[in-house]
């Protein structure tokens, strides 16, 4: 980087960050977290977009966590959106929020999961970013974390993040299994119509008519399904928080757990269920605290 680094303060960053100074960079080698000022925000050039992130520095060796968020209404949310940073800052932790690229290829999509199109190397470019801030801030662990479509992108980093702990809550763990509300498909119809359009056009829209996550990982790419990551071993380990009344657990989990099997995995991941409420929705602060101390237990060797 050719000019000075911009830093600022929790409050002046303000409380969704947008307010720090942008720092703009070609490499994460060149991210230097460690300033005068906790807070600071950063813009990379990938080849999906520009991948924006906001890093809150506490202290040298402090655990280091990556939060990716969900779906945003886009009428609510201003992008770029940097997801549980009121919970985060509150803890002893250093901690990272990153946003999707992808969403500002059409303004009005609201969910792509961080899983960019043909030849996409989105998912190593954010890894690379968790690594380097992990080395950086001399971080004794990285943990990942998201809900809903930020626990897919979660599940996606994690194994590129060597000895990483991914906490996710209800996921989605394949692109082309989910339905909104249990039902719908506008959700993958939009994503495919601006990150996969030539896909989209050859299908006339009609993801409909697609035979589940094989029809869709066909027209697309098998990493539109993050369990075929876990059916060979992997150096992370998973915090997987269910909301027994979420049609997620058998749409996701489920098939997701029978992975996790067929990799002999399954001594890598933690199940934690709670009761929330019907249908598919996010983690309450209290279960998204009690997941992540579980994460950060296994995260430090702490016996969980």
């Amino acid at each position: 980087m050719g000019s000075a680094i911009g830093f600022t303060t929790l409050e002046e960053a303000g409380s969704g960050g947008l307010n720090a100074p942008v720092n703009r960079i070609d490499n994460p080698r060149d991210c230097q977290p460690v300033g005068n000022s906790p807070v600071s925000r950063w813009q990379l050039a990938t080849g999906d977009g520009v991948l924006d992130f906001l890093v809150v520095y506490k202290r040298a060796g402090a655990p280091l966590v990556c939060s990716f968020h969900g779906a945003l209404d886009r009428e609510k949310y201003e992008l770029p959106r940097f997801e549980r940073m009121a919970s985060l800052v509150a803890m002893d932790v250093n901690s990272v929020y990153v946003a999707d690229p992808l969403l500002a290829l059409d303004d009005k999509l609201q969910l792509a999961w961080f899983e960019g199109g043909r030849g996409s190397r989105l998912t190593r470019d954010i890894a690379a970013v968790v690594e380097h801030l992990k080395a950086s801030t001399s971080s004794r662990a990285a943990l990942l974390t998201g809900s809903s479509g930020g626990g897919f992108a979660s599940l996606q980093v994690a194994p590129h993040v060597p000895g990483s702990v991914a906490v996710v809550f209800n996921p989605q763990t394949t692109i082309g299994g989910y339905l909104a509300g249990g039902t719908g498909h506008g959700a993958k119809r939009d994503y495919l119509r601006a990150v996969w359009p030539d896909e989209h056009a050859a299908i006339g829209g009609k993801v409909e008519a697609l035979e589940g996550p094989l029809g869709f990982e066909s027209l697309t790419d098998p990493r539109t399904t993050v369990w075929h990551r876990y059916e060979s071993p992997v150096s992370c380990s998973i915090v997987y928080c269910n909301n027994r009344n979420d049609f997620h657990v058998t749409d996701h989990y489920q098939p997701f757990a029978d992975a996790i099997t067929r990799g002999n995995n399954k001594a890598k991941m933690y199940v934690l269920e709670y009761p929330g409420g019907n249908g598919h929705m996010p983690p309450s602060p209290e279960q998204f605290e009690l997941g992540l101390a579980l994460g950060l237990r296994l995260a430090t060797k702490e016996a969980p």
